[in-house]
């Protein structure tokens, strides 16, 4: 009896499976399908890091299998800070500090993320000092100092020499105008007195013809009287 029951299910389980199948979909056959079938994204690998003299580091791999793009994990040890880079390509660049220290780590993604790659670290170190070049830095520095001073110096100096002969100028200018002015007064007191000279002169030729007959008359009685 059980036997029989196991079976009549098994048979009912057969055609309702034959009578809902028609009813799918083409699209929802394939969705099924690629739902069933997972997407293993390989592991990265060929980790590469180099570090050039102006602090760039470029970080480079392999590429993964079917992997679309990458992230790219960067973590900074003395603050514990990490950053996440998406790209597209099999290369990563960005600028680190000096004296910090990085841990790189790749994945690849494809909807799903693979597994991170191996760690790589790289460190930037600090660039040395030179103790000679900060000494002639220093002097070269308290030389320009020392000139600017001076430089200052000459200016005050020049701009007092400037303020003082303007000074001297001016004075020089006022004597000038007091001298012509002496002289134009002079001048105008000559021609008044020349004016006056005239003046009396005009008189005294005025007296002179008025004269003049009486003189006539003397001379000539006096001649008469020395004829008799």
């Amino acid at each position: 009896m059980k036997k029989i029951i196991q079976g009549t299910a098994v048979a009912l389980t057969g055609v309702m499976a034959l009578t809902l199948l028609p009813t799918m979909g083409i699209s929802n056959i394939a969705y099924a399908a690629a739902k069933s079938k997972k997407v293993k994204v390989g592991t990265v690998n060929g980790v590469k890091v180099k570090v050039n003299k102006k602090n760039n580091v470029t970080v480079t791999w392999k590429k993964a299998k079917k992997a679309k793009k990458y992230e790219v994990s960067i973590t900074e040890t003395s603050s514990k800070l990490t950053s996440i880079k998406v790209v597209k390509k099999t290369k990563l660049v960005f600028r680190g500090n000096e004296g910090c220290k990085y841990i790189i780590k790749v994945r690849g993604v494809n909807k799903k993320k693979g597994k991170y790659s191996a760690k790589k670290t790289v460190s930037i170190a600090k660039k040395k000092t030179n103790v000679a070049q900060i000494k002639k830095f220093k002097a070269d520095l308290k030389k320009a100092q020392k000139d600017i001073a001076a430089a200052k110096a000459a200016v005050t100096s020049a701009k007092k020499k400037a303020a003082e002969s303007k000074a001297k100028l001016e004075a020089a200018d006022m004597r000038n105008k007091e001298k012509v002015k002496k002289i134009e007064d002079e001048k105008v007191a000559a021609e008044q007195r020349l004016s006056k000279a005239e003046e009396k002169l005009g008189q005294a030729e005025q007296i002179n013809r008025g004269q003049e007959p009486f003189l006539f008359e003397a001379e000539n009685h006096c001649g008469g009287s020395q004829r008799t």
